[in-house]
């Protein structure tokens, strides 16, 4: 039996993912529901779902960074949060959890919600920096990577 190629290896390691919605068609859906939540139950909502499909979900911390983007983009809009009884450690000031609710001008608004870093930055975050300036700004790279080191010659 002969021993596998480093490619077929390669190809094992990689998983095929099935496709799923987006984070931001989650979060609307979501709120559509629920009508309004905080943050960390729809992660933990999306996470299980993710997991259910055989997908890695995504840090809380990168979550969070979403929710500011689907804020500056006017697709979500922060509510009041609950007021909390008075803490036994006065000295001790949690912040109380910041709820989110749709907002309702921008519900129906399908191009935005696809992809909500356009909506926000522009164009530019449709390709990234490199191929922005290749295939828009039509500006070629200066250099091809990393310049190779100058040969020795002893003599």
């Amino acid at each position: 039996m002969s021993k596998p190629s480093l490619v077929d290896v390669k190809r094992k390691k990689e998983k095929i993912h099935p496709p799923s919605e987006s984070t931001a068609t989650f979060v609307r859906d979501w709120l559509i529901r629920h009508k309004k939540d905080y943050p960390y139950s729809m992660w933990k909502a999306w996470c299980a779902r993710l997991t259910k499909l055989g997908m890695k979900p995504p840090q809380y911390a990168s979550f969070i960074k979403y929710m500011y983007v689907l804020r500056r983009a006017k697709l979500v809009r922060r509510t009041e949060s609950p007021r909390k009884q008075p803490s036994k450690y006065p000295n001790l000031r949690p912040t109380p959890p910041s709820y989110y609710e749709l907002n309702p001008l921008n519900i129906e608004d399908e191009e935005a919600w696809r992809n909500p870093q356009v909506a926000v930055w522009g164009e530019k975050m449709r390709f990234g920096r490199r191929r922005y300036r290749r295939r828009v700004m039509q500006v070629t790279a200066l250099t091809r990577g990393r310049p190779k080191k100058p040969k020795l010659v002893v003599t």
